[in-house]
């Protein structure tokens, strides 16, 4: 069960600064209605919910329930909410960018679609599996306000994996995918 009080006491203190949603881990969709108490924390305390989507790297996790597909339900159901589709749901990367280019409160992060240290991986791999994915999702979206570095660290080496993202996001976007973007949605004080 969602333990509404624990968030809410974590809200109202601001100890937390946005609700994560554990799609895949937990055996829902993310339109469950044991979710509904927690969309209406984040829109009273208006902070974003955050969904990991995608590969959960969990045997134990089930699939379906990470499809990033799924956000669009909540996020016409909850316009004053905005969210946040976590590694872009790697890899139903498509899904993911149709959702949040349709949607004016979905956000995308595109953290950990590699883990481990890219520099000891060929440089065509991180191409294919960390650049070109990222370059063809901030494309599509046509909107450099919706698109966030996310770190996912200890999973990934920091700065090889920030020198890949920069390799994909046209260098005059570089200051709003890696900092202003992330200050407005998740209302960070500079």
């Amino acid at each position: 069960m969602v333990d509404v009080k624990r968030i809410e006491d974590g809200l109202k203190s601001h100890k937390y600064g946005c609700i994560k949603v554990y799609l895949g881990y937990a055996h829902f969709y993310a339109y469950h209605p044991r979710y509904e108490s927690v969309y209406r924390l984040a829109e009273k305390y208006d902070v974003p919910v955050v969904f990991h989507t995608g590969d959960p790297n969990s045997t134990k996790a089930k699939l379906k329930f990470a499809d990033p597909l799924m956000i669009d339900e909540v996020a016409v159901d909850h316009p004053k909410v905005n969210f946040v589709i976590a590694h872009c749901g790697n890899p139903w990367i498509e899904s993911a960018a149709e959702v949040a280019y349709k949607n004016p409160n979905v956000y995308i992060e595109c953290s950990a679609l590699l883990t481990g240290n890219l520099d000891q991986m060929p440089q065509e791999k991180v191409d294919t599996y960390v650049v070109r994915p990222i370059a063809w999702v901030f494309g599509y979206i046509e909107d450099p306000k919706k698109m966030m570095f996310g770190t996912d660290w200890a999973l990934v080496s920091m700065k090889p994996y920030v020198e890949a993202y920069k390799r994909a996001i046209p260098k005059e976007h570089w200051q709003a995918v890696f900092h202003d973007n992330a200050v407005r949605v998740f209302k960070l004080k500079e």
